[in-house]
């Protein structure tokens, strides 16, 4: 019986140990220049080492709908779909127009974009999708900024809500928590001037917080891979 788990635990970290030494290719999908972040990701030194592949920034949907498109070919082992809310929600960039929004509405537009991941996410091992902030350069609407069909605050947390309700019926999309690197950037979350030269929202120590999060999720997935072997090797 001993020599039975030592030969499956051996088996099992030997596999583990091969896994991780190699380089995982992975998918970037965005409604932004994701360059920065794609470059972080491929110099990041902690495993596992990552080599990506960024969509033409500006078509998500047809991204994740169209699977014969050439970087669906390389079949990548993990997908990012990094978005802001109000290029693929339309009631959220009627509020940060100011215009009323129908709640109703907005719960609709989040659940076409779920239905969109759901199609894309067969194609991958895990689709990584970061939650939906607003930049803090947005004005706000002062104290409507919580008020009901108006306030962008709070629409923008029932757009997070019921993203994250339909992300829980599938196993392999898993949310990050982008307003976590909101605080761990601080005043360098985002920077104007990278969005007005370049159409990067966001500053590079936010992007330096997203790998952090990100490659701690592949490992964790991972870690759950190496566990069914592991049970296995017992069995």
């Amino acid at each position: 019986m001993a020599l039975t788990l030592d030969i499956g635990l051996t088996r099992s970290l030997t596999s583990s140990s091969d896994t991780m030494s190699k380089s995982v290719n992975g998918l970037l999908i965005s409604d932004f220049n994701i360059e920065n972040f794609a470059a972080y990701l491929r110099n990041d030194p902690a495993e596992p080492r990552l080599e990506c592949e960024a969509a033409p920034f500006g078509q998500i949907t047809q991204s994740l709908l169209d699977d014969s498109l050439p970087f669906w070919k390389n079949a990548p082992g993990f997908v990012v779909v990094w978005s802001r809310p109000e290029s693929v929600l339309e009631s959220f960039a009627r509020a940060l127009a100011g215009l009323p929004v129908d709640p109703a509405a907005l719960r609709q537009e989040v659940d076409d974009f779920c239905h969109q991941l759901k199609l894309a996410k067969d194609r991958t091992r895990i689709v990584f999708v970061p939650t939906w902030v607003v930049p803090a350069m947005h004005s706000g609407h002062g104290l409507l900024d919580l008020a009901k069909d108006v306030g962008v605050t709070r629409l923008l947390l029932q757009a997070n809500l019921r993203l994250l309700e339909n992300l829980d019926g599938l196993p392999n999309v898993v949310p990050l928590n982008t307003a976590r690197w909101v605080e761990l950037a601080g005043e360098k979350a985002f920077n104007p001037r990278l969005w007005y030269l370049g159409k990067v929202p966001f500053g590079n120590e936010l992007f330096k917080a997203a790998v952090r999060d990100l490659k701690s999720g592949l490992r964790g997935w991972q870690g759950r891979s190496r566990k069914l072997v592991a049970h296995g090797g017992l069995e």
